[in-house]
């Protein structure tokens, strides 16, 4: 038996075991509603939501209730040679901690039963091995065929040296390998066994900048080496997959910045496929693969600092800062008085926006600033910020009009947006410089778009009765 919390992330579930009579007594819950789920090898799960735990200490007596009579399906688990394996824990593809928990596993003869018809995959867990095993579902045979299971491929090693731009060793450098950022996915592996997340691999460099990472999960990875200092450095990608058989497999990796790679190989004939977004695929082939990647060389330049300030921020808002290059992101807060730092930036074009917020405010900005060894680099934000404020109306009270403002500086560059409110045609610019501005106005209804330059030297309120 287990009781989940229903809707909410806490520690669980809570569990207890069924006596002789089929009672069973879960202690130590916190007031909430729960889901109850039951599982028994002889009969399928049950599963009972809403069940609601009030305040105050006392029991709960949830009543009867009946599992369902048992839909069982019958398999045999082998080695590669044909052996049953015992002790082999048979898993749903997508189990849950009380599943896992609860699995059926094998006999001496590599038997076992499902308490139910399940529909997906299933997972085949022995220490040493791993294993995806056949579809079930009800519309196939109920005893299902031998199942062979897989040893666990060896681990795949990643070598190489941490190396500044000069070429010399960084020492203490950390290496670490995670799943390949494809667009704006990071994918998270999940022991299909245990149900916990597979930590992403760590080592740091010796004195010679050397390392040496094992990735025992399978996937497209990223090789990522930082150092205090440094501008961190990204590898993309190493692809490690086990072979399809004994004997077989396939491995990838990306050029770096000078368009070299190189991988230590065992005998094999393959073929090599060379790929690139800008450029047509070339094929090579009698190519040799292993399940290693030796000599790998990651160089780390020596980070760059970047600094600036949002000028006049009010007093009590809140400025974050993102700097941004090729995929790479970086966000920071701006202190009280809108000074920023960025370190450990590369050298190039960084693209730079700005949000400054607090109640009922918001204010956005951008611009970019090019980073070299040779020059300190600094950017400061001009949002227009002050004392002075524009508000106003537009239309009559008996005919609001509803429309888009936008306000420009006297050259014609965006400074902020508003609308107008729906039912009384009321708009606000706070916290502005005293200066000419333009206010642009779209009407909603019609389409037409008016300008109208107006001067602010204070806090100041302005009715437009008719756009024209």
């Amino acid at each position: 038996m287990a009781l989940v919390p229903s809707g909410v992330q806490e520690p669980g579930p809570h569990r207890a075991t069924t006596g002789p009579d089929g009672r069973f007594t879960i202690a130590g819950l916190a007031p909430g509603v729960y889901v109850l789920r039951a599982a028994h090898p002889e009969h399928p799960r049950f599963y009972q939501a809403g069940i609601d735990i009030p305040d105050g200490k006392g029991k709960v007596d949830i009543g009867g209730f009946s599992l369902a009579r048992a839909q069982r399906v019958e398999g045999q688990v082998v080695d590669q040679e044909g052996r049953p394996v015992a002790g082999v824990r048979i898993l749903q593809e997508r189990s849950g901690p009380l599943e896992i928990a609860a699995a059926p596993e094998t006999d001496p003869d590599g038997r076992f039963v499902l308490p139910e018809m399940i529909l997906g995959h299933l997972t085949l867990c022995k220490e040493g091995y791993w294993s995806v095993g056949p579809v079930v579902s009800p519309s196939r045979p109920s005893n299902l065929a031998r199942i062979v299971l897989q040893p666990i491929p060896p681990p795949f090693r990643v070598t190489g040296r941490i190396l500044d731009d000069e070429g010399r060793p960084v020492a203490g450098a950390r290496v670490r390998s995670s799943p390949h950022e494809d667009g704006c996915v990071v994918p998270t592996f999940v022991d299909a066994c245990t149900g916990e997340r597979i930590p992403d691999p760590v080592v740091a460099a010796d004195a010679d900048g050397r390392f040496s990472l094992e990735i025992r999960e399978r996937g497209d990875f990223d090789i990522r080496a930082e150092a205090p200092g440094y501008v961190a450095a990204l590898h993309s990608r190493v692809e490690a997959r086990p072979g399809q058989s004994a004997g077989t497999g396939f491995l990838t990796v990306w050029s770096d910045a000078d368009g070299r790679f190189a991988a230590k190989v065992s005998p094999g004939t393959y073929s090599l496929l060379a790929t690139h977004s800008r450029y047509g695929p070339v094929r090579l082939e009698s190519m040799a693969l292993a399940e290693t990647l030796d000599g790998l060389e990651i160089r780390l330049p020596p980070g760059l600092t970047l600094t600036g300030r949002i000028l006049d921020l009010p007093a009590g808002a809140q400025g974050l800062i993102r700097a941004e290059q090729d995929g790479a992101s970086h966000i920071i807060q701006a202190g009280p008085d809108g000074a920023y730092r960025f370190d450990n930036l590369g050298p190039g074009e960084w693209k730079l926006s700005v949000s400054v917020s607090m109640k009922d405010f918001h204010r956005d900005g951008g611009g970019s600033v090019v980073l070299s060894p040779e020059t300190a680099g600094r950017f400061d934000f001009d949002l227009a910020l002050g004392n002075a404020s524009l508000s106003g109306r537009l239309g009559s009270d008996d005919n609001p009009i509803l429309a888009g403002i936008e306000l420009l500086t006297s050259e014609g560059n965006k400074i902020a947006a508003t609308g107008a409110g729906i039912l009384d045609g009321e708009f606000q610019f706070p916290h502005l410089r005293p200066g000419s501005y333009i206010l642009r106005i779209k009407d909603q209804t019609s389409g037409r778009v008016f300008n109208r330059e107006v001067e602010i030297s204070g806090d100041q309120e302005i009715g437009i009765e008719v756009l024209e």
